[in-house]
This record gives structure tokens, sequence and C-alpha cells, in this order.
């Protein structure tokens, strides 16, 4: 028997599988239907519990535990406690005897069994319900006010959905919190998230709040926002925004102290009771805060024009400014695009073709004069990047290439003799796969220079990962 067919006639409605999403991480789940050839799965911990259809031949490489037939109904027997995945290290309890009690730390961090689902469900009815009486009893311009916004989250009485998002947490558990509107969900792309489909009406009031107290651009017009993640009593750490368009406004609520956002570019910023503005592509993090603090950030998710045309409707029916499936950028946003395709074979070929032409020509290094110094880079979407560095100095034009394909940033360190430049050091620091280690060699280099050395700089490829940025040690 072929071991995939084998496997895919085992893949039954309860099946535990676990599958890497990337830029997400892994998930575990559970076959929660079959229909033909393919099967729904329900993922734990992610926004709320995420469901994907797989193919069974998918999900047969997924296959964790084949799902056990339930036992006869002549004997009472109770539910299988939820499976959780695998400790981590730091999970792990330590050897017990069968009469210790378990591990109260370990089970407090697990992932939502079901009765806490059961408490969310209820909070998020009651949430709703709240949404829907205040919506019907007021005008279609009126808007709630920040009280009525806390009034209204309060009834989830502190036990709110999670949400997967490792990047923001130490611990890469599940966070409290929730995202209305646009999101990329695992495996389905661009769409309205599950609460926002499950919950329109607190949707609806939600939004109704951001855009009256949002403030206007330098146009007058109103902000455009595709989401609103709102989070519940978490401090994020230190991060980078991976998929938004622009910039955000953040606002926390609630009677707390603290809890400001630190950002690079900006040091801290005071959001309590005001929204601000700021940028989620630089990093940013929560400070350290004390009591009860719900935050929202409004934000375009940058597929926010990409949409199919369903899904931009739903989300404008829902008070949402930035949804379109025309693929053009509003006014706001267009100066915010950066395209990230490569260059066809066409374009490269006539990049390339250029390139010998001028060559040929003259190389552009040899117009050079005495002190002079040029760098040229050609950047990841042109064959890979690439690029030179040159100098006129006591040896006459010297030019330093830039290999194609290489991260980080290339460094030449210069030097004067008898009063014209002469190289020092040509190196590349891999600022992009080993960012501490290259900013700790960088700043000592730069700490043995004497004041006035001339230094090159120039990049390739790629200087640093979004998600990794060069940070204020190198600057």
């Amino acid at each position: 028997i072929h071991p995939q067919r084998n496997a895919m006639a085992e893949i039954t409605v309860g099946s535990e599988v676990e599958k890497k999403f990337p830029g997400y991480g892994v998930y575990q789940g559970t076959v929660e239907s079959i229909d033909g050839d393919t099967c729904l799965v329900r993922w734990r911990c992610a926004e709320p519990e995420e469901p994907t259809t797989l193919t069974l031949a998918e999900a047969a490489k997924c296959l964790v535990t084949k799902h056990k037939s339930p036992p006869s109904k002549k004997k009472a027997t109770k539910k299988p406690a939820p499976k959780r995945a695998p400790p981590t290290d730091d999970e792990k309890p330590s050897k017990k005897t069968k009469k210790d009690p378990p591990n109260a730390a370990a089970l407090a961090n697990a992932p939502g069994d079901a009765s806490c689902a059961a408490e969310v469900r209820t909070g998020l009815k009651k949430v709703e319900a709240y949404a829907q009486n205040w919506l019907s009893k007021h005008k279609k311009d009126d808007a709630p006010s920040g009280s009525e916004v806390v009034e209204m989250l309060k009834l989830l009485n502190g036990k709110w959905p999670t949400q997967a998002r490792p990047n923001v947490t130490d611990t890469g558990r599940p966070v409290p919190g929730m995202c209305a509107g646009l999101v990329f969900a695992l495996g389905q792309g661009a769409r309205t998230s599950l609460i926002s489909t499950n919950h329109p009406q607190m949707t609806k009031f939600l939004v109704k709040w951001c855009r009256a107290t949002l403030p206007k651009t330098k146009k007058g017009a109103e902000f455009p926002f595709s989401s609103l993640q709102v989070n519940y009593n978490y401090a994020a750490k230190k991060h980078v925004d991976g998929n938004n368009i622009g910039p955000s406004y953040i606002i926390s609520l609630g009677k707390h102290t603290g809890g400001n956002l630190w950002t690079a570019d900006q040091g801290i910023i005071e959001c309590h009771d005001q929204w601000k503005l700021f940028d989620g592509n630089t990093e940013h993090y929560t400070t350290p805060f004390k009591g009860e603090r719900i935050s929202f950030i409004a934000f375009a998710h940058e597929q926010y024009n990409k949409l199919e045309a369903p899904i931009a409707k739903n989300l404008q029916s829902l008070g949402f400014t930035a949804a379109r499936s025309d693929r053009k950028d509003l006014e706001f946003f267009a100066r915010f695009r950066i395209e990230r395709s490569y260059l066809t074979e066409e374009h490269n070929a006539k990049f390339k073709a250029e390139l010998k032409k001028r060559a040929q020509k003259s190389a552009p290094a040899s117009t050079l004069k005495l002190h002079d110094v040029a760098v040229e880079c050609y950047g990841r979407q042109a064959d890979r990047g690439g690029g030179w560095m040159a100098f006129h100095g006591i040896n006459g034009v010297e030019t330093l290439q830039l290999t194609p394909n290489s991260v980080g940033i290339w460094c030449a360190e210069l030097k004067f003799v008898d009063g014209k430049l002469a190289l020092v050091s040509h190196k590349r620091l891999d600022f992009y796969n080993k960012r501490e280690k290259a900013t700790a060699e960088f700043q000592k280099q730069v700490e043995k220079m004497k004041d006035g050395t001339p230094v090159l700089l120039g990049i390739a490829d790629t200087a640093c990962a979004a998600s990794r940025p060069l940070g204020q040690g190198l600057y």
C-alpha cells in the first residue's frame, strides 16, 4: 500500500494534525469535517480557532494522532480532556509521583479549554447584544463614547478571545485580544476576520467610535483604516508590524497608569485616552502598566486594495474606510506603497544590457577626480542586487564590487596617506541574519576610527529584515 494513501485512509473526524504556516509558526488542529477529498481543520490558538480547508493528502502529511473511535454507548464515559500542544522546555514540569497534583502554572497558561471557550462565547454574545441595542436606539450619525466602549467590553468579564501573536510576547503563548476587519487568514488569504463575521454589531459599534474620534488627515479627510486591533491587559514586547501600509493610530482606555507606547523614532508616546499617530513599521513596544488597559490600533493592511469584491463590500458595510477591490491606492497611502516584486526576465535582460553598454562606453568610476568617491547600488529587485564603490586616491581610481545576492551592508573604511585616499578595509556586515553580532562589530570598528575618517556604505541586496530593523545601536 502506498504510505500516503494509507495515511489518507486514517484521516477521520477528530484526527489531530500539525502544520507549519510560513511567517506564523506551527499550529495544531483537529479535523472537524470531511467532504470528499478535502477536510476542514480547526486550528487551536488562532484568531479565534481559525478553520482551514486541506486536501486529505495534505492532512495526511500533517497527521499527528489518529482519532480513536468513541467508546460503546452502553457505558457512560467522561469526554477526554482537550489536547494541548507539547510543553516547551520552560513549561515542562518536574518529575512527580502519581499522587502529585497537576502543574497549576502550566494549566493556567494552556490554550483555552472547552469551559474557557464557552465563557468567551457567552461574553461575546453579551457584547454583541449591547452593541445591537445601542445601534438600534441611536441615529445613523451618532457615535458611542469611549466610556461606552469600555462599558461594552467589560461584559467580557476579563474572558477575552485569544490570538497567536508570537512576535509580541516572550512566552510565545496566545494573548488576549482580537482583530476586527481585514486580516490575512492562515491558508485563506485576505478576508474579514472571524470575530467581525460572527459579531458584526460589535464591529460596527467600535468602528463608529473610531471614525468619530480619530484625528483627521492634513487634508481634513477621515483617517483610512481597514482593521482594528484590540488588546487586553498585556504589554507587547518590542516588535515590528509586518503587514501594515502607512502609519497607525493607537489609544488606550481603562483605569491604568503607565502603558505608554515606545517607538524607535519618537520615543515615549502617551496614548491614554488620546489617539496618537505612530509608524508600526518601526520597532515599538508597550511600557509597563498597572490597572486595566484596553488598547486599540487602527491601521490599514497592505492588501486593503486587492480584495475580492464581496470582501471589500462586507468591510465597507461594517464601516471600514480602506477596503477596495480595484487595486488602486487611496491618495493617503500612495506614497507608502513599496512594491516588492522582482524585475521580470525581460526587464532584467534590459538592465544587464544597459550596464554592459554603459561599461563599454566608459566605466562610471573612470570619471572620478582626485578625492572623489562614488557608490552605486542596484537593489534586490534588479537581478538580486549588486553594485560598486569607488574612490580616486593614492593608487588612482579603485573600484570595489558589491556582490549580488549578499544581504547586510558593505562597509569600506578609507584613510588619508600623503593627503590622498587609501583603502583600509572592505567587508560585508550581515545585519540581516546576525544583527546583534554585526552591530557590535560595526560599533567596535567605528570606535577605533579617528575623527574625519571617510567611510563608504552600500547595500547590494537587503540591509535587514523588516522584523529585525537595524536599531539605534547602528545609528
